[in-house]
This record gives C-alpha cells, structure tokens and sequence, in this order.
C-alpha cells in the first residue's frame, strides 16, 4: 500500500517547502501535505502541494483525503529550533491517533545547522529519530562530499532531497523501504543517494514509432492459423464488397416488384363495332374529327379513373421526371425529386405514402465490420475473413479498402455550369462521378464552353479509369450508385408508361383515315339514296309496282349498309387494335401503379443510403489510415531543476537508433494479432459522444446509435462526426489504451531480451548505460564511513560512524522512468555520540 506524506515543519524550515514545491512542480517528486507547526490542531491550515500547485486544506482534511492509504508523518527539527520537540511530538502522534486508524510510521528528521546538536533535539520516544548527516554521498564506490552547515541554497537542497527520501517523495516511490534496527529511543545519522531518469521523451518515441501505421497493413499473427496477404487484393475487396451488397440490396435498396395480373379485357366486339358504326353515321359523316375525338376521350377517361391525375398533367410531378435528365442533378436534387413524385402520388390517391425506409444501421455494420476484416482477419458477423486457400488473408494496403483522401478529384473550372456537390468527387463516389461526366457532356454541346468541358471530361475518364475497381468502398459505391440510376429509370419508364394511356399519340395518327372512311361512307349513302330516287321514279311513272319498289329500295339499302359496314370495319381496323391495346393497357394500371410507388420508395432510400454511404466511406477511410489515431504523445520529460545536490542524479532515458528499430519491430508483432483493428474501433465508436458534446449525449450511453443517423438532416450527428473525425483524426483513446497495455505487458519483456538497450543522458550530456549510471547504488555494498563533522570525539574513536546493514533502497521502474533510493544509516548512537553545545557535556554525562 502507498504512503501518504504529511510534513511538519516551521517558519525555519520554509526553505525546503519552497525546494519540494519546485521540484513537485518538475514532477521529481510526488504530492505532500505541509502542516505548520505553530499551528497545530484538528482545524490547523494545511497545504496540499500537487504538481507543485499548493492547495489549501485542513488537518483533518488532509487525512480524509488520504483515506485508507497509510501515513508518514515527518517532523522536521532544526538542530537550533527552541527545545519543545517532545511536546511537539507528543501533540501531533496525539492528533494522528485521533485522525484515523491507519497505520502512521512517524519519524523526527533532525536538521543539523551547527555542529552540536542539543540533546533534546536528538531523541523523543516512540518515534525514529534521524538526523540527517551533512554528506553527499554518490554511490558505494564513491566519496562524498561534504555539505555546509550554514544557511543557503546548497543546505536547503540537501535537506530537501534527504526528507524526500526518508518520506518517499520521489515520483513514483510513494513506501520507502524501512530502516533495520530502528529503536524508538535511540538516534541514528543517514544520508541518501537518488538515481533517477526521467523515460517520457523515449516513452513517447517508442510509441510514436509503433502506433504510427504506414499505409502497408501489418501481418495479423496468433490466431493458430496462418495468415497470408492475398495474391489478388483488389479482386478480393470486390467479391467482398459484392457479398455486402447481395446481403441488403433486396431488404434495403431494391425491393420486389408487383406482378400484373392479367384481367379479362373486353375486347372490340361485334356489338361493339355495330354500335361504333351506328354512332359514326350519326356523328362522324360530317364530322369525323369530332367523333374521333369523342372516342379518346372515353379512352382517357377510363384511364384516368383508374391511374389518377396526379401522373397526368403538366403540373404534375411525374412530367417532372419524365422531363428532367438525371444528366442535371446531383444526388441531393435525386432524393427531393423522388420526394416529391412519391408525395404527389400518395395524396392523389388518398392514402398513406410508404415509409421509405433510411435506417441502414445493419448494412453499415456490415459495411465496415467487412473493410476492418480485409485488414486484420477476423470475422465478425456476416463479415467472414477471405480466405486464400487454407490460410486466412488480409490485403498489403490500406488503400484496397478505401482510397485515401488526396485521391480525389477537383473539377477546378469555375466557368463550367457544374454543382457545388460535384466539384469534389471522392474516388470511391462512382455515382457522383457518373453524373459530373454526364453533365459535363450536356455542357460541352454549349458552344461557349465546350473546349473546357471536354479536357475536364477527359480528365474525369482518366481519373475514373485509375480507380475503377481499385478498392472495397469503390465497388460497393459502383453497386448503390448503379442502383440508383436504375431506380431512377424504372420511375421514368413506370411514369411514362402510365401517363402513355391518356396520351394515345397513336390515335391522332388516325385522322386523316378518318376523314377518308367518312368520305367513302357519305359516297356509299349518296349513291344509295340516288338508286332509292330513280326507283322510286319508275314506281311513279307505274313501271313497276309500289311493292317492288320498296323491295329494292330496301335492298339498295342493305346493300349500302353493309357496305357502309365493311368499309368501316376494314378502315377501323387499326383504331380496333389501339382501342384493344389501351384496354389491356389499362387492365394492368394497378400493378404498374404499385411498382412506381414501390420504384419511388427504393428511389429514395437508395439515395439517401448512398449519402449514407459516402459519410461511412469518410469514416472508414480516416480510421484505417490511422486506427491509433492521434499517436504523436504529448507526454514532455521532468523539467530537471537547477541546483540539485550531489546525492541526486538525474537524467534522461534514451533508446539509441541501432537498438529501437528491433525494439519496435517487437513491439509491432505484439499489436499485430488477429482482429487488432477491434479494440481501437471499439474505443473511436464509444467515444462519439464525448466528441460531439451534450447535446449528443445518447451516443455515450449508446454507441451503437452512430448507424442508425442519417445524413443532411438538421443536427445530424453522422454528418458532425464525420467533419470532427476529418478535422482531428480519431482521437487518442485507442493510442493511449494501447501503449498502456503494451508499456505494462509488453515492453519489460523485450527490453529484457535486448538486455536493457537503453542509455541514459546526465545533466551534463555525457551518455551512460544503465549500470553505469546507477553505478552500484543498488547493491548491498557499505559505501564510505559516515561524515564525522556532528559526532564526538569519543564516536570517532569508537568508529561510529560505520553504515549498518542491510541498506534500505527502494525503486519504482517504468517505461515512463526510473527512480531509486539509497538510505544507508548508522548503528543507533547514544546521545554522548554527537557534539553538544558548549556547557551541555556535563548535564549529559
């Protein structure tokens, strides 16, 4: 369990609160609480320092704080302070008693500031009592050097650096190792040698340089198969993009078609044209034209009856489409015409339009489950791993799944009427480029601009023929957007053929056969009634009898009736066949209706889905370029602060060039396993909603919501996530859990099998190896004899001042740094064993 340091000092020892608040500030050293000793008690004013900010606190605050963590609490005792040191102690172990039940190791840290040290000062039961020996000691095989008594920055630094060891302030320590034999009556002398250096800077290379992809996707391993790059990766990104698409293009795109079912058409019968002739000497002799007419009209008015106004019309919305190029619109222009013909006709007919349904969340799922599986072999869902032969396989390049974004294509010719939307064509929008290039050649048929039409059409050809096919999102676009234009012909054909019925072109064709059959029919009766005439003559002038003349009177009738009929029905013929066509024609409107609603309603879906597609394309594309995201770290190594003693070494961890390169190649091979695109996929779609702020707050509690969002709506969170993902890159989450678990699990073991490849920069610039940097601190060897500059000459003569064993070191080792203590200490002394104040020899004795 870590410590927690609480230090009591006074207005003369505010030198060191200075010291450690600027090396916390240098973050050499960990967060402490202050207490001032002239102000003691459970609501005495305390100071927590952290990251070398003091914030402002309270005794009992302190403590609770502190919680269930145990506690250090370190008196600090100038040898020349007034003699209260046993009531001060007894006070504070009194209020750290009461304050909680943890453990507390209490120790008094002895400040030497003259040679003799009063004897108060020295001891105080139960409690360790260390004086801190004015000595820098460098290490077992090194001398150290002796440190002034008298007040100034050097004195400061050491008794700073000393309470930092005894208290475990140094960053990272957080326990100190004990010392052995420590009485609780007794004194002992100690001094302490720090060896540390600070790894952020080489932490943050090593990451940088695993975590920072190229553009060649590495070879996923242990899975316990083999995994191979594919030998065709374009041609497999198309077999897997074609699956996504067979998965959903009938369930989400393109749905199933009514079929017509036939009905009985009452055709042109003899009745029928019996009742066309009669009616055609009645109206159509004189005027055939108006009898014709008479006759479409009927025609359209049954169609109508059955089809319904709103496809009929100039105003209609379906003239629209049949009269508008797809050559002339962007896909945004697509989706609002479709729109507005789907609207049209469900209130013509009364009843509620079919939802055209937007939610593409699974097809997206799909969409990029399969685009991560190219790169690192796992399954997921629907999305199964290509396989090349027995072996699983991935593609070499990022750029066979989604292009990346400087590929695209800038049309750059202000002077060319050409949409906002289709200026800018990304090499996976095939539908977007197939209308650019079909516009581009209405426009070239302008005489003003024609020149720059045709270099801009054959730069788009050039372009689109070197990513035709080249990549998973490419092909899966080619599929939707094919869709698209299909759909949008199927709507025109549908509409055309419907508003076909009311038109009859056919039957304006047929006027001038009009006129001739009337002509022929009105020689036919005049010819009768003059044969009527000259017999009705011979009746009158008794030649023959009044009975014979009307026998024949009536056969010259008969015969011109008939024949009257047979010239009608052999001119007519034509107008039979287009009156039985339109009939069958309109038999089958219900289902011709049902199939353009259904058109309409794949129409839509499939263009919004494209957009989808296009914002999902984005994603991918950002992503798989750099799945860490953001790896460059800010982490920025300790500012290492002027003056520090000679007891203290610190520097900077380095990892020369010849040894990193195998050190990321290790590294590399740990991340790249089967699915390592999983975890950071998972970490950029859970952080959707920190990115985004409140007011998308759902996603955080439900990531998954990103694919259910459509795009070009009013606060779209696809849309805001796409232009954030474009504009910061995806973050830093996945690189930092990453490197965390590779610093913890991974990097030991490789800086083990290289056999510590690092090397550490002194202050002074000179590189070392590790050892020689640490230069036996770590080792249980006794360094020199302590200093004799505080003890008696009777503790000379008895070598007092040899180190006891064993020697406490402590050390706490990270990618991020290193730090160790060494605290060698004396045998416990007796009081008699230091110098005294003139006069105080006798009392002692």
């Amino acid at each position: 369990m870590n410590s927690w340091a609480l230090i009591i000092g006074g207005q003369d020892t505010t030198d060191i609160l200075a010291v450690l608040t600027d090396w916390s500030a240098a973050g050499l050293v960990g967060s402490f609480t202050w207490v001032d000793s002239a102000h003691l008690g459970q609501d005495a004013p305390a100071l927590r320092v952290v990251d070398g900010i003091a914030h402002g606190t309270t005794w009992q605050g302190a403590f609770s704080e502190a919680g269930a963590s145990s506690t250090l609490v370190g008196i600090l005792v100038p040898s020349d302070a007034e003699p209260r040191h046993s009531a001060l102690a007894s006070q504070v172990t009194v209020m750290v008693q009461r304050a909680t039940n943890q453990q507390a190791r209490r120790l008094r840290i002895v400040l030497p500031r003259t040679p003799a040290i009063p004897a108060d000062a020295l001891t105080v039961a139960e409690w360790e009592n260390l004086v801190i020996s004015p000595e820098s000691p460098q290490g077992p095989h090194r001398a150290s050097e002796s440190v002034s008594l008298a007040d100034g920055q050097p004195r400061s630094a050491h008794e700073s650096a000393a309470v930092s060891s005894l208290l475990g302030l140094w960053r990272g320590i957080g326990d100190p190792a004990p010392l052995e034999n420590s009485g609780r009556a007794s004194v002992r002398m100690v001094r302490s040698t720090v060896r540390g250096w600070d790894g952020g800077e080489a932490d943050a290379q090593l990451r940088n340089e695993v975590l920072s992809l190229s553009r060649e996707v590495p070879l996923p391993r242990g899975s316990g198969e083999n995994v191979v790059y594919l030998d065709e990766p374009a041609r497999a990104a198309r077999l897997v993009a074609d699956r996504v698409w067979g998965d959903h293009r009938s369930t989400h795109f393109v749905g199933e078609r009514q079929h017509a079912q036939r009905e009985a058409v009452r055709r042109v019968g003899v009745l029928d044209a019996l009742k066309m002739f009669f009616s055609f000497l009645v109206s159509g002799l004189m005027h055939p034209l108006e009898w014709l007419r008479s006759v479409t009209d009927a025609l359209r008015n049954e169609a109508a009856s059955r089809v319904g106004q709103a496809i009929f019309g100039t105003g209609s919305a379906f003239e629209v489409v049949r009269s508008t190029s797809l050559n002339a619109m962007s896909a945004d222009e697509l989706e609002q015409l479709a729109a507005r013909a789907e609207d049209a006709l469900a209130a013509a007919e009364g009843r509620p339009m079919l939802e055209a349904v937007t939610n593409h969340a699974e097809v997206w799922r799909d969409y990029t489950g399969s685009a991560l599986t190219l790169l690192d072999a796992r399954d997921r869902g629907r999305a199964l791993a290509v396989r090349e032969g027995a072996d699983l396989g991935v593609v070499s390049a990022v750029a066979v799944v989604v292009p990346p974004g400087e590929e695209v294509f800038t049309l750059g010719e202000p002077a060319l009427p050409v949409e906002e939307s289709l200026e800018r064509i990304e090499s996976f929008d095939w539908l977007g480029a197939t209308l650019l290039e079909s516009r581009l050649e209405d426009i070239a048929a302008e005489e003003r601009v024609s020149s720059l039409a045709l270099q801009a059409r054959e730069r788009l050809r050039q372009w689109r023929t070197t990513h035709a096919d080249s990549s998973f999102a490419y092909r899966f676009g080619e599929q939707l957007g094919s869709a698209v234009v299909a759909l949008y012909d199927e709507v025109g054909i549908h509409s055309a053929t419907l508003a076909s019925l009311q038109e009859l072109d056919d039957l304006s064709d047929s006027r001038s056969g009009q006129r001739k059959t009337a002509t022929l029919m009105r020689v036919l009766v005049i010819v009768a009634l003059l044969g009527i005439g000259i017999v009705v003559g011979i009746g009158a002038l008794a030649w023959i009898s009044w009975l014979s003349v009307a026998g024949i009177a009536a056969g010259i009738l008969v015969v011109a009736m008939v024949s009257s009929l047979v010239v009608f029905v052999r001119r007519q013929r034509i107008l039979f066949k287009l009156i039985n066509r339109q009939r069958e024609l309109v038999s089958q409107v219900d289902a011709a209706k049902e199939n353009l609603r259904r058109a309409l309603s794949d129409l839509r879906r499939s263009v919004e889905g494209y957009r989808q597609f296009l914002a999902w394309s984005r994603v991918v594309r950002t992503f798989v370029q750099a799945p860490f995201g953001r790896v460059v770290s800010e982490q920025e190594s300790a500012r290492v602060p002027d003056g520090l003693p000679a007891s203290v070494e610190w520097g900077q961890e380095e990892y020369p060039e010849q040894s990193r390169g195998g050190i990321v190649a290790r590294l590399r091979v740990s991340i790249s396993t089967v699915g390592w695109l999983s975890d950071p996929w998972r970490l950029l779609l859970e952080g959707v909603g920190a990115r985004l702020g409140p007011d998308f707050y759902m996603l955080s509690e439900a990531p998954g919501r990103i694919f259910d969002e459509r795009v070009g709506t009013v606060n779209s969170a696809l849309d805001a996530w796409v232009a954030d993902l474009e504009a910061h890159g995806a973050g830093t989450d996945a690189a930092d859990e990453t490197w965390t678990s590779i610093r913890a699990r991974t990097l030991p073991t490789v800086l083990e099998q290289l056999g510590s490849p690092s090397r550490i920069r002194q202050q002074d610039g000179q590189l070392l190896s590790v050892r020689e940097f640490i230069n036996g601190a770590d080792e249980q060897i006794p360094g020199q004899p302590f200093s004799y500059q505080l003890l008696s000459d009777e503790a000379q003569v008895y070598n007092r001042t040899v180190v006891s064993m064993p020697i406490a070191v402590s050390r706490v080792a990270s990618s991020l740094g290193f730090v160790l203590i060494r605290t060698e200490a004396t045998e416990p002394l007796r009081v008699a064993d230091f110098n005294q104040p003139s006069g105080a020899d006798e009392e002692i004795a």
